[in-house]
C-alpha cells in the first residue's frame, strides 16, 4: 500500500472504532437507566464525556498522529501494519481487555455502566474528532 492509503486506512479506523464507541455507550446508558440511574444524568455526563475526548484529541492524539501521518503520505510503499505501530496496538489491545472485564463486573451495577459508558463516549469522541482533524490537515 502507498503511504498515502495507510494514512487513509488509519483515519478511517479511528472513525470506525470511535462510532463503534458511541453506540456501545448509548447501549450502556440505556442499560444503566434500565438498573435505576436517572436519566437527567445524560445533561451532564455526556458532555462531560465529549468535552473529555476533544481535550484529550487535542492535547494527546493530534500532536502525535499528525507526525506519524506527515510521516505516511510522504512514503511510497508502507507496510499495511505500519498504520499503528505494534506497541500501539499491544496499549489499544490491553485497553479493550481491561474496558470489557470492567464492563462484565458492573453489569447489574447501574453507575457502573454510566461510568463505563461515559468512558466509551469520551474516547469514541476523542477518535473522532481527530481523524476530523487529520482529515482537516490540522
Amino acid at each position: 500500500m502507498s503511504g498515502p492509503q495507510v494514512a487513509l486506512a488509519a483515519q478511517w479506523t479511528l472513525r470506525v472504532a470511535g462510532a463503534m464507541l458511541l453506540l456501545a455507550a448509548l447501549r450502556l446508558a440505556r442499560r444503566a437507566h434500565e438498573l435505576g440511574v436517572d436519566g437527567e444524568h445524560a445533561y451532564w455526563l455526556a458532555p462531560l464525556a465529549v468535552l473529555a475526548g476533544g481535550y484529550k484529541s487535542h492535547r494527546l492524539m493530534i500532536p502525535l498522529l499528525k507526525r506519524d501521518a506527515a510521516w505516511l503520505r510522504s512514503q511510497a510503499q508502507v507496510p499495511a501494519w505500519r498504520i499503528y505501530p505494534p506497541r500501539l496496538m499491544l496499549l489499544i489491545a490491553l485497553m479493550i481487555a481491561f474496558s470489557a472485564a470492567a464492563k462484565r463486573l458492573s453489569m447489574d451495577w447501574g453507575w457502573g455502566l454510566a461510568t463505563m459508558g461515559t468512558l466509551d463516549l469520551a474516547v469514541g469522541s476523542a477518535l473522532l474528532l481527530t481523524s476530523v482533524a487529520l482529515l482537516c490537515g490540522e
